[in-house]
């Protein structure tokens, strides 16, 4: 039997090693929201996630909230390899839509995909390595002769956005990156720059 001095010297000890236990855990994941290191491997995995899924999360300045964040479910496509520019995102947009309407106002927005959209996650999706990206930028209206291809894209991976040419005036748009904030393991996330990333759907 424990008396009582052994007890109390064994909570203490039991208390310090869950604060310890805590603030490792505090700290660990203080890491990946402030680490900003890019390798390699990081550019790639953007391509994989932006090429597995069709479909996101854009966040935008919004109009009808008076200037609060506001979010949004978008498809997209993305150019492939031997595009002009590869890799570039492509959506299909009316100006019946919020989304719009707030990017008429305010082009900067970014878009969020998670691989547990296209291939699922055995964790949690906020584990860091449950891969996600969020892609910032500003969003611009493709130009009129680059318009048919940038459609040839779209249509390729979301067939029914041909029947919605002619009505309710959809435009073809693009996000023109300046960073994209991905996370797909421990030890930190990883800011990649535009040209890492049109340089990996080069390769």
């Amino acid at each position: 039997m424990i008396g009582a001095p052994a007890t109390a010297l064994l909570l203490l000890c039991l208390g310090s090693a869950l604060a310890s236990a805590g603030a490792t855990r505090v700290s660990a994941f203080h890491q990946v929201a402030s680490s900003a290191v890019s390798a390699p491997e990081d550019a790639a995995a953007c391509r994989h996630l932006m090429e597995t899924n069709t479909w996101g999360v854009i966040a935008t300045t919004s109009l009808h909230l008076n200037g609060s964040a506001w979010g949004n479910v978008v498809s997209f496509a993305t150019a492939g390899p031997d595009a002009q520019v590869p890799g570039r995102v492509f959506f299909y947009m009316t100006p019946m839509d919020p989304t719009l309407q707030d990017l008429r106002a305010d082009a900067r927005c970014t878009l969020t995909v998670s691989a547990l959209q296209s291939e699922g996650c055995s964790m949690d999706p906020e584990d860091p390595t449950c891969a996600k990206l969020s892609m910032s930028g500003r969003m611009v209206k493709v130009a009129d002769e680059d318009v048919p291809a940038a459609k040839e894209v779209l249509f390729a991976v979301h067939p029914q956005m041909a029947s919605w040419t002619g009505h309710h005036g959809f435009e073809v748009h693009s996000l023109d990156m300046n960073d994209i904030f991905l996370l797909h393991h421990y030890g930190g996330a990883a800011h990649v720059t535009a040209a890492e990333y049109t340089a990996a759907w080069k390769q």
